[in-house]
């Protein structure tokens, strides 16, 4: 989707814009946005994908699509699959 070596910058423009859409009542073009974060190799391991992800996921299970819905908060467990959670 994107230059290689860019998405330290370019997954956060794509993050806000998607925020942005949804925030002004156009749902469908926010979740496009995320839909193509969640779906670049690079972008979707940035810090705000989880976030996009996971609103992807809980629109799709809104919108009663459950098997979307599981695929993305999967793609969402996947992210932190390997965080060790009991680190202070």
């Amino acid at each position: 989707m994107g230059v290689p070596g860019t998405a330290a910058f370019a997954a956060p423009a794509i993050f806000y814009i998607g925020q942005s859409h949804v925030q002004n009542g156009d749902t469908a073009k926010g979740m496009d946005a995320w839909a193509k974060m969640a779906a670049d190799k690079e972008y979707s391991k940035h810090a705000l994908a989880a976030a996009a992800i996971n609103q992807l996921a809980e629109e799709m299970a809104r919108k009663g699509d459950i098997a979307r819905a599981v695929g993305y908060y999967e793609q969402v467990a996947g992210l932190y699959k390997d965080l060790d959670l009991t680190a202070n």
